[in-house]
Parts: structure tokens; C-alpha cells; sequence
């Protein structure tokens, strides 16, 4: 009896989960982090808040946070972004749908969060995924636990020069674009190797 009771508290605990993920980044370049989910239940809304570290941020284009909802969502889903102030780090995102459509399948990535790390971003930080919850379609809402996930800087990619080492190199940014005059405290891209400019 005792091991079927502990067996029943296990599987409470695996059906509703967030996985946790290590990521190396390059600074000044822009990274993803998969939000996935496991869930016995038939899910039609899900919420998480983001608190990003210092040093990194959204790569944003015009208004749009780049979060995108994975294929798990079927058509007519909402995708929701809040920012809690505007100094804030913490990012709310609710993805939802008035039909009540369920997510296909009982796991995977909810969504894919296009991050960047700032030109002088290093060492080794946090991101958490904290306040996570999913409405069924029998209008239950469950908890999930938070989950954090550990972002480390890749230094070793990348080679520190001095501006006066650049004359007569061609010198690219990271989008691939040719700089004339590169500045200080950026990542470019000379003889195909990533170098941070003193």
C-alpha cells in the first residue's frame, strides 16, 4: 500500500513540470529558451512570469517581444506579454484561447523566448520562470513549481584586441554587416573569429 501511495504523490508531482535548461551565450548575440510543460490534463491556457537577469533582455523587434507559441497551440491562440514596471525585469505571458481548444499532445515546448545577452554580459546568472499555472478545460487551474534556469556566458569564444589592432582587417558586426568604424565595448567579427573590442 505504501509504495502504490508514494507512486500516486510521484505522478501528482511529474504531471504538471517545467523543464530547466543550461544555456551558454555569446554576449551581444541572441539566444532562445524553450518554455515546455508535461501535463496529464487537457490544457487551454497557460501563465509564466520571466524575471530575466541583468544583462539580459528580450531581442525585440519594433513592439513584438519574439515569443513564439510552438506548435502545441492549435489555431487562434492569444499570446499575451506583460511587463510588470518599466524598469521592470519580469515579463508575464499568457497564451489562451476563447474556445477552449486544447494543447495538442501531453508534452513539449509551450513556446520559445528569443533572448539577447549584452555586449558585456559574463559570468553566470538566472533566469526564472516563476507563478506558472494552467487553466483545463474543465475550467480547473493548476500550479506548477518554478524553475530556473542557468545562463552562462561562453568568454572563451570570444578574443579581447584593442581598436589599433583592426587597421587594415575587415570588420563586421554580428549581423553580418561591414563596419568602418568599429567603437569600444562591442563583439565583432574579424578573419571569421568573434572579438570584443577593448
Amino acid at each position: 500500500m505504501r509504495k502504490k501511495l508514494l507512486f500516486f504523490a510521484f505522478a501528482l508531482i511529474a504531471s504538471l513540470t517545467m523543464q530547466a535548461q543550461e544555456i551558454k551565450v555569446v554576449p551581444g548575440e541572441i539566444f532562445t529558451l524553450d518554455i515546455s510543460m508535461d501535463n496529464e490534463e487537457e490544457v487551454c491556457a497557460w501563465q509564466a512570469t520571466v524575471v530575466l537577469p541583468e544583462g539580459i533582455e528580450f531581442a525585440r523587434k519594433g513592439g513584438d517581444y519574439g515569443i513564439k507559441l510552438s506548435e502545441r497551440h492549435p489555431t487562434r491562440y492569444s499570446l499575451q506579454v506583460f511587463r510588470s514596471t518599466e524598469k521592470s525585469n519580469e515579463y508575464t505571458i499568457i497564451a489562451y484561447n476563447t474556445s477552449l481548444n486544447p494543447l495538442k499532445g501531453n508534452s513539449g515546448t509551450l513556446a520559445t523566448l528569443r533572448l539577447r545577452a549584452s555586449e558585456s554580459y559574463s559570468g553566470e546568472s538566472m533566469i526564472q520562470v516563476i507563478n506558472q499555472s494552467q487553466s483545463t478545460t474543465k475550467a480547473k487551474s493548476l500550479k506548477v513549481s518554478d524553475k530556473s534556469h542557468t545562463i552562462v556566458s561562453d568568454a572563451t569564444a570570444i578574443e579581447t584586441i584593442n581598436a589599433d589592432a583592426l587597421k587594415g582587417k575587415e570588420v563586421f558586426n554580428l549581423s553580418g554587416q561591414r563596419v568602418t568604424k568599429p567603437t569600444s565595448r562591442f563583439v565583432y567579427i574579424v578573419d571569421g573569429k568573434k572579438v570584443f573590442i577593448k
